[in-house]
C-alpha cells in the first residue's frame, strides 16, 4: 500500500514527515512506489479497480503508526531527530478532535496465466 491520506489539511501537516523519511526506505520501496511496472511479468495484466484500505483513527493513533515504519526508525537513528515529533502538534492541530478516516491505495498487480 502506498502513504496514507485522511484531508487535504491533515495531509499538508504531515507531508514534512513523508518528506523526512523518504530517504531511509530501503531502495527496494521504489518497486512499491512505482506500482511495480518495473517487474517485467509474462503474463497479461488483468484490470481490476482501485483497491483502498480504510481505518477510523485519532491523530494519536495516525502518529504511532508511522513511527513503527523502520524508515523512521532509520531517520532517527541517522539524524538523530524524530520525525513524528517534528509534524505532531501541527498534524494534531489540523486533525481536531475525535477519529477520521485515514485511507490507503494499494498497489495490487493480477495477471492471467496464458
Amino acid at each position: 500500500y502506498h502513504a496514507h491520506h485522511v484531508t487535504p489539511a491533515i495531509d499538508a501537516a504531515t507531508q514534512p514527515f513523508f518528506d523526512a523519511v523518504a530517504p531511509h526506505w530501503p531502495p527496494r520501496r521504489a518497486l512499491l512506489d512505482r506500482d511495480y511496472v518495473d517487474i517485467a511479468c509474462p503474463f497479461e495484466p488483468v484490470p481490476h479497480p482501485a483497491l483502498r484500505i480504510a481505518h477510523d483513527w485519532t491523530a494519536e493513533q495516525a502518529l504511532a503508526y508511522v513511527g513503527t515504519w523502520s524508515s523512521t526508525a532509520r531517520c532517527r537513528a541517522a539524524t538523530g531527530t524524530d520525525p513524528v515529533a517534528a509534524v505532531a502538534d501541527a498534524v494534531r492541530e489540523a486533525w481536531g478532535p475525535g477519529p477520521r478516516t485515514v485511507t490507503w491505495t494499494t498497489c495490487v498487480v493480477t495477471v492471467r496465466v496464458r
